[in-house]
């Protein structure tokens, strides 16, 4: 049972995180980590665990349509640590999504590994996870509904200042 200090709930749906699935690949005997460039463009990895429940791979891809703008420059590492957190999850029987897996509009791979308490609000626009209720009643009522961190709210403010000058 995997414990639930690494599961994070994101917009109501559960995901693992990838410290969680380390731990469970430890404690289930796992022992070898490798990867595999399969392309470039787009990023795509090929990840192999193993230990004493037998030998799992898996895919991970990173392109400018599945990674957010934190990540974009990060795409090889971030395709290598999906590929990781795939087979993973085949070693350690685990069907739950990855925080890891998750498109664009989701956390990064430090704010998604990050231990989190369950509830937290995402950030529409970066996708950061620590969106406070206070903020997120704020950034609802005066940004059209949407859910925006402090730093989102500060950028979308200068963004309509801007527009209301070039008007």
């Amino acid at each position: 049972m995997v414990d639930k200090k690494f599961i994070i709930n994101l917009q109501g749906k559960e995901f693992i995180t990838f410290e969680g699935l380390l731990a469970e690949f430890h404690n289930n005997g796992g022992n070898q980590i490798d990867t595999e460039i399969i392309s470039k463009e787009p990023f795509i990895v090929k990840a192999t665990v193993g230990g004493i429940n037998g030998s799992f791979s898996g895919m991970g891809d990173a392109d400018e349509d599945n990674v957010n703008r934190m990540i974009s420059k990060h795409k090889i590492r971030m395709a290598e640590t999906r590929a990781i957190a795939r087979a993973l999850r085949w070693y350690n029987n685990i069907g739950m999504c990855s925080a890891e897996e998750l498109g664009g509009d989701k956390p990064s791979i430090a704010q998604a590994t990050a231990p989190v308490k369950l509830g937290n609000n995402v950030c529409d626009e970066c996708g950061a996870i620590d969106v406070s209720d206070k903020v997120k009643i704020y950034s609802e009522s005066h940004f059209d509904g949407k859910i925006l961190c402090f730093k989102c709210q500060k950028a979308s403010k200068e963004e309509n200042t801007k527009e209301e000058i070039i008007e």
